[in-house]
């Protein structure tokens, strides 16, 4: 099925869908998983070919447990673009989508009462919510498919390049570049969507407070990321 704006919808469903199977596969140490995920990513490189603008102006929404399906998308999504925009092979694009798939995927070990809080999270809570990428690396550890790459982004893409993320508190010279890619399409597609506590930013305004966000991100990676949004930046 073609990305277009009468398919969205319909598209958006069926890949929820998708990835929660995929996600009780791979907390279940099934190796579909591995096949399941990388179908999709091969179904998101051809929509990214045949509507590259269509899909990355559209598929940012929602928040909580629905939405961590589509933000797994979203962030697959800018991972795969970026890739291939930096002139990456195929294999590595379609790798970027796997990690961006499974980035997020311990936060299904996060109570709902935390995950789906309409509104902020206070100190205990988001000390709970942090754990997400620590766990997330163990349940990929624990399936045995997983590459390097998709460990360390699902691991590491809280980290900062001042040493203040975590789990780690790694510094910059110990963040690998697909980490530090990760990180940058994360808090973007975190900034420009919706959640219970904000309204979804421009592209343009997301942009900007990265940039001003000094310590964080990569300015260089950053410098980049913006162009490859060129013209689909919102």
């Amino acid at each position: 099925m073609p990305w277009t704006p009468e398919t969205e919808m319909d598209i958006r469903v069926d890949v929820r869908l998708r990835l929660g199977l995929i996600a009780q596969e791979v907390l279940h140490a099934e190796p579909s998983g591995l096949q399941e995920a990388r179908r999709l990513v091969i179904q998101i490189e051809r929509w990214l070919r045949e509507n590259r603008a269509g899909i990355l102006t559209s598929v940012h929404d929602h928040f909580g447990r629905r939405g961590l399906r589509s933000h797994a998308l979203s962030v697959a999504c800018l991972m795969m673009n970026f890739a291939h925009h930096a002139g990456h092979d195929r294999e590595y694009v379609l790798e970027m989508g796997l990690a961006g798939l499974f980035h997020d995927i311990g936060k299904l070990t996060i109570p709902d009462e935390i995950l789906d809080k309409p509104g902020r999270l206070d100190a205990a809570q988001a000390e709970v919510m942090r754990g997400h990428a620590e766990s997330g690396g163990q349940i990929l550890e624990r399936w045995g498919l997983a590459s390097p790459m998709m460990i360390a982004v699902c691991r590491h893409h809280h980290e900062r390049l001042d040493g203040s993320g975590y789990p780690g508190g790694l510094i910059a010279k110990d963040i690998a570049e697909p980490v530090r890619i990760a990180t940058i399409c994360d808090v973007y597609d975190a900034l420009i969507s919706s959640r219970s506590y904000k309204q979804a930013w421009s592209s343009a305004m997301a942009l900007d407070e990265m940039r001003r966000t000094r310590g964080n991100f990569d300015p260089d990676l950053l410098a980049v990321f913006a162009q490859s949004l060129e013209p689909a930046t919102l």
